[in-house]
C-alpha cells in the first residue's frame, strides 16, 4: 500500500515536468517576445526546479503519515499532503492555462514552426495529455480531501477508480507520447537563447539565408579552358566519380560538405553538397553560432528533375 502511494504521487510528476517544457516551447514559438521574456523564463525555470522538491516532499510526508501515531502531528502532516496534492494538480493543468490564452491572443510575428509535424498537432497532443493528467490529479486531490473510515470507504476510494485514475491515465499519456514521437515533434536546436532560434533564422544580428544555386558566384571552372559560366554544368563529365567532383570543387577554392547520405539513382548516385558563404557587406570570416540542423535553413527541397534542368 505504501509503495503504491509513493509511486502514485511521485511518478506522474515527471510527466508534469515534460509538459511544462513542451508548454514553454509552444509559447516561445507562438509569442517569441513574451515566451523569451525574463519573467516567463524564470517562471518556467522555477517550475522545473520545484519538480524534484515536490517529489521528495510527497514521498517523505506520505511515509511519515504511515508511522506517526500522534493525532495532532497526523493532522499537520495531512495538511502538508493536501498542499502537495494541490500543487501537483496545478502543475497538471499548467499547459492548458498557458497554451489556451496563447492560441486566442493574436500575434504580429509569424509562428516559429519548429521540429517535425504540424504545429496544430503539437497543441492538440499537449492539451489532450494535460486534460487526461488533470483528471487523475483532481481525483487524487478529492480523495485526499474527503475523510472516510476504513470500514466505509467512499466511492472515490474504490479499487476501480484507484487503478483507472492512478495508473491507467498515465499509461495512456506515455503510450500516446511514444506513438506520436514527441521527441521529434517538440525538438528544438541546442543553444537557443532568443526569438528566431527555434528555426535558425536569426541570432544576435546574424541572419541565416536560404542558399540557392543562383547566389553562388563561380570564380573559375574545372578544366581552365575558358568554358563560359552559363555552360559550366554542361562542361562537366556525364557521370564523374566522387573524387573528380571533389577535386573539381576544390579547384574553385570552395570547401564543400556532404549534408545528406548519397541518393541511389540506379547505375549512379546523387551527392548533395552544401557551401558556407559570407554575407554581402561582411569582409571577414563569420562563424555560425549553431550547426545547420533545421531544414528551414536550407530553403526549398529540390527534386531530381530540378537538378536535371541545371545539368
Amino acid at each position: 500500500m505504501l509503495a503504491a502511494l509513493i509511486f502514485e504521487n511521485a511518478g506522474v510528476v515527471v510527466l508534469f515536468a515534460v509538459n511544462a517544457i513542451f508548454t514553454q516551447r509552444i509559447i516561445r514559438a507562438m509569442h517569441p517576445k513574451v515566451g523569451w521574456s525574463l519573467p516567463l523564463s524564470r517562471f518556467f525555470r522555477a517550475v522545473l526546479m520545484s519538480i524534484p522538491f515536490i517529489i521528495i516532499y510527497n514521498i517523505v510526508f506520505t511515509i511519515l503519515s504511515f508511522y506517526v501515531l500522534n493525532p495532532e502531528i497526523l493532522s499537520f502532516i495531512r495538511g502538508l499532503l493536501l498542499f502537495g496534492a494541490s500543487y501537483t494538480t496545478t502543475l497538471s493543468i499548467l499547459p492548458i492555462l498557458f497554451v489556451t490564452p496563447a492560441t486566442i491572443v493574436p500575434t504580429s510575428s509569424p509562428i516559429e514552426k519548429f521540429a517535425t509535424g504540424r504545429f496544430r498537432s503539437k497543441i492538440i497532443i499537449l492539451t489532450f495529455a494535460s486534460t487526461v493528467l488533470f483528471v487523475g490529479a483532481l481525483v487524487r486531490l478529492i480523495s485526499a480531501i474527503q475523510e472516510h473510515q476504513k470500514e466505509l470507504p467512499g466511492k472515490i476510494n474504490s479499487k476501480s477508480i484507484f487503478y483507472t485514475t492512478g495508473f491507467m491515465l498515465e499509461i495512456i499519456v506515455v503510450s500516446m507520447y511514444g506513438i506520436a514521437r514527441v521527441d521529434l515533434r517538440f525538438w528544438v536546436p541546442d543553444g537557443c537563447e532568443g526569438p528566431g532560434d527555434y528555426v535558425c533564422l536569426e541570432k544576435d544580428g546574424k541572419t541565416f539565408y536560404d542558399i540557392t544555386i543562383d547566389e553562388v558566384e563561380l570564380k573559375g571552372n574545372l578544366n581552365h579552358h575558358g568554358i563560359d559560366r552559363r555552360d559550366w554544368f554542361r562542361g562537366l563529365l556525364a557521370l564523374p566519380t566522387r573524387k573528380e567532383v571533389r577535386d573539381g570543387i576544390y579547384e574553385l577554392g570552395f570547401q564543400p560538405k556532404i549534408i545528406f547520405p548519397p541518393i541511389d539513382a540506379g547505375n549512379s548516385e546523387i551527392l548533395i553538397y552544401a557551401f558556407r558563404v559570407r554575407k554581402l557587406g561582411i569582409r571577414g570570416p563569420e562563424k555560425l553560432s549553431k550547426p545547420p540542423r533545421s531544414k528551414q535553413m536550407w530553403g526549398d527541397t529540390y527534386s531530381l528533375s530540378a537538378f536535371n534542368e541545371l545539368l
